[in-house]
């Protein structure tokens, strides 16, 4: 069972190495490491050059947004399992990917989630646990951030990527057709990532009323109420809840 680990990075060049290290550092071996530089202007690529024996895929292009590199990157993968690693994170430990295929190996589900702690100044500020991505979970605000998600081929096959005309909430529209779609997750129960707090999701007041607009959109897309779940993750942001 190949696992696919995608990154995409722009002018992050004091903090690839950790992530890169994170993922080629894993004792599981039937690993495809896949890196898209998005046009760093800031030695980050060539950085990435001096490693790229241990990277399967490295390119350096434009893209319009971090979801459109995402794209781009699961298209030239071949993994049987895809997973995400950003450029400001890293693994929980050297075990995340051999735990992730075991849980895969020994079940039929389609997805596998695991916990995420989120971290700024090396301060652990939110923890989010594993769960299920579902309906109810989603209508409740409860969405495991996408680099804790691990997916079959099948899933990508079937749902395609991620709506890249969303900048904020593409992850959640995601989640959505695969709660839709009916894939099962089961739950990897302990902390496999650590994430920086920042980027576009970051609850700034233009952030929150572009991720309004989003919602009102996604909501109509497939017909469901989403204001109440645009309310509760708000508040657990605020507040710092899973």
């Amino acid at each position: 069972m190949k696992i696919s680990i995608i990154t995409v990075v722009l002018n992050r060049k004091d903090s690839i190495l950790r992530a890169m290290n994170s993922v080629i550092n894993q004792k599981y071996e039937n690993m495809e490491y896949i890196v898209l530089d998005g046009g760093s202007t800031d030695g980050t690529f060539e950085l990435l050059k001096f490693y790229e024996d241990k990277i399967d895929i490295l390119k350096s292009e434009k893209d319009r947004n971090l979801y459109d590199a995402l794209n781009k990157a699961m298209k030239l993968s071949s993994g049987d399992i895809i997973g995400f690693m950003h450029s400001d994170d890293y693994y929980y430990d050297d075990n995340v990917l051999f735990e992730v295929s075991e849980k895969f190996k020994k079940s039929d589900f389609d997805l596998v989630c695991g916990g995420i702690k989120y971290f700024g100044e090396d301060k652990i500020s939110r923890k989010i646990p594993s769960m299920e991505i579902n309906m109810r979970n989603l209508l409740l605000g409860r969405l495991p951030p996408h680099p804790a998600i691990f997916f079959k081929r099948k899933v990508y096959n079937e749902l395609g990527g991620f709506d890249d005309n969303l900048t904020i909430i593409a992850d959640f529209d995601w989640c959505v057709r695969v709660a839709k779609k009916g894939f099962k997750t089961i739950t990897l129960d302990k902390y496999i990532y650590f994430m920086r707090i920042g980027g576009e999701s970051t609850l700034t007041l233009q952030n929150s009323l572009k991720r309004a607009k989003e919602y009102v959109k996604v909501a109509m897309r497939y017909n469901i109420f989403l204001l109440f779940s645009f309310m509760i993750k708000g508040a657990r942001k605020l507040l710092k809840i899973s």
